[in-house]
């Protein structure tokens, strides 16, 4: 397996390696604000993903707030939101360090 961390590739065969666009979102839950960046297939909407198989939207890059929005609470690399905890997403047009 090929981890390389700068451009987000995991592959066992580099010949498979699939491009993925990034989307940076804000994520609202009944306890956080969560802004990160959500990586999708080109022509997959935010939507899609939302809609989709699975229990979590995968982030990174991510900056957790209160659910005020004006105290930072941690920066992890990796945050899987549950689905059914998202009550609003919003797409961005910032960086995560840029804030709100």
């Amino acid at each position: 397996m090929i981890l390389n961390r700068r451009k987000g590739i995991i592959s066992s065969d580099p010949a498979r390696h699939v491009e993925k666009a990034t989307e940076k979102v804000i994520v609202m839950t009944n306890q956080y604000k969560i802004v990160g960046s959500i990586y999708a297939h080109p022509g997959t909407r935010v939507l899609d993903m939302l809609n989709g198989p699975g229990e979590f939207i995968p982030l990174t890059n991510v900056i957790v707030y209160n659910l005020g929005g004006d105290k930072e609470l941690d920066r992890p690399a990796f945050v899987a939101v549950p689905k059914r905890a998202i009550n609003m997403l919003i797409e961005a047009e910032f960086t995560p360090e840029e804030g709100l």
